[in-house]
């Protein structure tokens, strides 16, 4: 269960930073993402309640939906969560959704599927391709996420280590793809050397500022706030302790001034000493 669990929040991450990307907003902060995967798990945690046979996870598919209809707005969201809604009270309505022809089907599952495959090179597209190095982390990479989870489906028992549990949890984590092939082009690109242009650290995109003359500030998104209450808790100084909270605090920033006060008043007490 946790390697599932490691598997669904690293997919998910990264469907969150290909939603953001093609739905044309900046990329979610460290307080969007961790309510994303508390959301999640939330949602695993009613799937069991409610006698679900897997959990609720970000699927890719729904990202290239967005894509293909141009539709990223949350009220398209809650009308998409009530027509759910409506299949589960109403057998007739989720037998004529249900009523598809396999065709159809086959055809929205073929667009969606090249869809996710094209944004996932899109999110490439601050990196030079053109070197042999990327070219090289791209292919490898590609080639790991691809052939070995389809060598496992082919091959389920190849991982025999003595020890049920252990094959499992390999057999789970080896046959993500996107954890194969993240991992694989997460190590050559930092093994390997090359360039920031290279490696696109060059690019800024991710950073939030705004200029006041010469004084430039971080500034959040508004997109990633909570729909309702976020004056209420912008008030309280409480909430940004929360790691779900829009107004989080930098964890680092906030060591840094703790131990800066501690430095200080030791400091100060050693000056009493020295006049003493």
């Amino acid at each position: 269960m946790f390697a599932a669990i490691v598997c669904g929040i690293i997919e998910s991450v990264g469907d969150y930073y290909a939603c953001a990307m093609i739905s044309g907003v900046p990329p979610p902060p460290v307080h969007a993402i961790n309510r994303g995967v508390g959301i999640e798990g939330l949602g695993c945690l009613a799937a069991g309640f409610w006698g679900s046979g897997a959990g609720y996870t970000s699927y890719s598919n729904n990202i290239a939906a967005v894509g293909l209809t141009k539709i990223a707005s949350r009220v398209f969201i809650y009308f998409c969560a009530l027509i759910f809604l409506l299949c589960g009270i109403f057998a007739k309505f989720s037998a004529f959704c249900a009523a598809l022809p396999q065709p159809i089907i086959g055809a929205m599952m073929a667009t969606t599927f090249g869809m996710v495959a094209s944004i996932g090179f899109a999110n490439l597209r601050n990196v030079n391709v053109s070197t042999s190095r990327n070219l090289f982390i791209l292919g490898l990479s590609l080639f790991f996420g691809i052939g070995l989870p389809d060598y496992l489906t082919k091959n389920p028992d190849a991982i025999n280590t003595g020890s049920t549990i252990l094959d499992q949890v390999l057999t789970v984590v080896l046959g993500s793809s996107m954890l194969i092939g993240g991992f694989s082009a997460c190590v050559l690109d930092n093994i390997i050397r090359g360039t920031p242009e290279e490696k696109g650290m060059h690019f800024q995109g991710g950073r939030w500022t705004r200029t006041d003359g010469e004084v430039e500030t971080s500034v959040q998104p508004k997109c990633y706030d909570l729909p309702f209450g976020m004056d209420w808790i912008r008030k309280r100084r409480w909430t940004s302790l929360f790691p779900f909270s829009p107004p989080l605090v930098d964890s680092r920033k906030l060591l840094f001034a703790i131990v800066h006060r501690h430095i200080h008043e030791f400091n100060a007490i050693l000056h009493e000493l020295d006049g003493s």
